[in-house]
């Protein structure tokens, strides 16, 4: 492990979330290997459209979400945050309804 992890750190990282310089690797967490049952997938962003933040959440768990965004993408919720009142009682409902918890 300590191998990879050396290998990188100062890496540059290039994905689709990123711009075509990349960003620069500075920490590797490394976490023991558990049985994954299910892998949802769950984010706070900034929704472009909206200006406002948002919860991203998807059945659709794992690493690659914009394959599941370009195939699937009825399968992403996406969940605006209106700043005067953040995360309410209605939001958290939908999302735990959408993600069968």
């Amino acid at each position: 492990m300590k191998e990879f992890s050396t290998k990188m750190l100062g890496y540059t990282l290039v994905t689709h979330q990123t711009t075509k310089e990349g960003l620069k690797v500075n920490a590797v967490l490394i976490h023991e290997g558990v049985d994954i049952v299910r892998q949802i997938y769950l984010a706070f962003i900034l929704d472009r459209n909206s200006q406002r933040p948002a919860i991203v959440a998807s059945t659709e768990g794992g690493m690659e979400i914009e394959e599941v965004a370009k195939t699937k993408p009825e399968a992403i919720k996406t969940y605006i945050i209106e700043v005067d009142t953040g995360i309410t009682d209605a939001i958290l409902n939908s999302l735990e309804k959408d993600l069968s918890l």
